[in-house]
């Protein structure tokens, strides 16, 4: 089995997902419309995060140690999107809350916790 199918089987194990440590990471992940995708580098320490709704990019932020939180929204065909983005380095972890809004089924919330 190659790493990236381990990887992949590890992704979508359960709320908490395991990545194997090396010096870089692509990980997506979907929660109804909402697209996450992250890029972890370790050298230097950094995480890329990219947020799209219904495949419209509504935001992308660059977290390092230094600036460790971030929040992205936007909305697109009338779906609506928020999200606080906080990494701890140290522990090696990046979480994700958030609230998606449909026209159809109103505002569901939800936490997701990567590990990296």
């Amino acid at each position: 089995m190659s790493a990236h199918q381990e990887l992949y089987m590890l992704n979508h194990k359960g709320d908490k997902t395991d990545i194997f440590a090396n010096e870089q990471t692509n990980i997506s992940w979907n929660f109804g419309p909402l697209s996450i995708s992250f890029d972890a580098g370790l050298n230097p320490p950094h995480i890329t995060v990219i947020a799209k709704l219904l495949g419209v990019t509504i935001g992308n932020v660059n977290i390092t140690p230094e600036h460790p939180t971030a929040k992205i929204g936007g909305s697109a065909l009338g779906f609506t999107a928020e999200l606080d983005i906080s990494v701890d380095f140290s522990a090696r972890t990046l979480t994700i809350t958030g609230k998606v809004g449909t026209p159809f089924t109103g505002t569901k919330s939800f936490t997701k916790t990567f590990h990296f």
